[in-house]
């Protein structure tokens, strides 16, 4: 198995898609830190007087609002907002390994170019195998790598523009290791479906279907009524903060402040169904590789 892992890694880092992804992979890690640099201000006095300038002025036109009605916070707290943007980078992270092993493999088995094609069909699992194995592990470094940075620039954001109180080693660890986990299954996934399909055209349909529907459509029609869409349970769980353990926090005089929650270990029972999902599609592809037929 280690020679065949070995012979499969010499051809994976090599394929284009990879390092497209690794491009891509780091465009973001740098990204989200630098906007929300830009977007941030630690002048808070001046949010304070912007607010309160904005209820006297609805005030006089009759409308009784507070201050805090008013204000609006335009630090980068670090404590809360973090662990979000770890989850929404870990997100976009595994939708692009998706792809990448998607497009890697799939085109790989459709144009007939797959090394496997010629090899007897009862000889195939243990390649396929090592193959989306080996792209979900690839990208979890990458994945791992990439997050890495990008919560080290969202430290130092808060530190320059923002408020670190509340700050724990758990909102930088857990969120890491569940958005890696999230990270390395996107990959294997994209992988696995490729090589059950044998072209990458039906995998990239159902994601665009599945977006379409699932996150946008069904979202609009029924967001009011409580609709959560699997994406943002995901990305709900990445985060998975405590609302019943909330950090105290000093505001440093800002008329509203956001509740700061503890980050905690997560649901163990999502570990398990998402580990036991991509182990089994994982299998299923290998299995699927010793069809007869490779198209």
């Amino acid at each position: 198995m280690i020679a065949t892992l070995a012979a499969e890694w010499f051809w994976i880092r090599r394929r284009r898609a990879l390092l497209l992804a690794g491009a891509a992979a780091a465009m973001i890690a740098a990204v989200v830190p630098l906007a929300r640099w830009l977007s941030s201000d630690a002048d808070l006095s001046a949010a304070i007087a912007r607010a309160e300038r904005e209820a006297a002025e609805m005030a006089a036109a009759g409308v009784d609002v507070p201050v805090a009605g008013a204000f609006v916070e335009t630090r980068y707290l670090l404590a809360e907002q973090a662990p979000v943007d770890t989850a929404g980078a870990a997100l976009a992270l595994a939708l692009v390994g998706l792809l990448a092993a998607t497009l890697s493999v799939g085109s790989e088995w459709r144009t007939g170019t797959v090394r496997l094609s010629f090899v007897d069909p009862a000889e195939r699992t243990g390649p396929t195998f090592a193959r989306v194995l080996l792209w979900g592990a690839c990208w979890s470094v990458v994945g791992a790598a990439a997050l890495v940075v990008l919560q080290g620039g969202l430290l130092l954001v808060g530190h320059d523009r923002g408020l670190t109180e509340g700050a724990a080693a758990a909102m930088f660890v857990w969120p890491l290791v569940r958005g890696v986990l999230t990270i390395g299954v996107g990959a294997a996934v994209g992988a696995a479906l490729a090589t059950v399909f044998r072209s990458e055209t039906p995998v990239v349909v159902l994601l665009l279907l599945y977006v379409l529907v699932a996150e946008i459509v069904l979202l609009g029609l029924h967001g009011a009524a409580g609709y959560r869409s699997p994406g943002a349970d995901l990305a709900g769980w990445i985060v998975s903060a405590d609302v019943g353990a909330v950090l105290p926090s000093s505001c440093g005089g800002a008329p509203r402040c956001n509740e700061l929650h503890a980050i905690t270990a997560g649901e163990p029972g999502v570990y398990l169904a998402l580990s036991s999902a991509a182990s089994a599609l994982v299998l299923g592809a290998a299995v699927s590789a010793r069809r007869p037929v490779w198209r």
